[in-house]
């Protein structure tokens, strides 16, 4: 597992990724704001491009999220789905979290799951 990345200043977005087969997980850190928003786009592409069949956000650590970071985890879901059908779920967010995704229904597209091991065994 990488250690988050300190390319971002500490009270900004972080995330560190581990590749578990043909998985990614990608653990966020602090908050996904408008700063963190280009950030997390630049990084979620990285990932996508890598054509993962499963892409698993953990938002364990994630406290707040802002718009255009839902527009980042969006397209990292277009390319993931594209480039080789895999998905992007959810692990773990608070409920402020979680709440964002259930009132813009982005639930539906997104499965959430209590743990990353739940992610991983329902996606196998």
């Amino acid at each position: 597992m990488n250690e988050p990345s300190n390319s971002q200043p500490s009270n900004m977005l972080k995330l560190d990724e581990e590749r578990v087969g043909r998985s990614v997980v990608v653990r966020l850190y602090g908050s996904a704001g408008m700063e963190g928003a280009e950030f997390l786009k630049l990084r979620l592409r990285e990932i996508a491009l890598s054509a993962p069949a499963l892409v698993v956000l953990d938002m364990d650590r994630l406290d707040f999220l802002y718009s255009e970071a839902l527009e980042a985890i969006l397209s990292c879901h277009v390319v993931v789905s594209r480039r080789g059908g895999g998905r992007v779920c959810l692990a773990n967010p608070k409920p402020r979290v979680r709440e964002l995704f259930e009132t813009t229904r982005l639930n539906l597209l997104f499965p959430i799951f209590s743990s990353v091991e739940q992610a991983l065994q329902a996606e196998a």
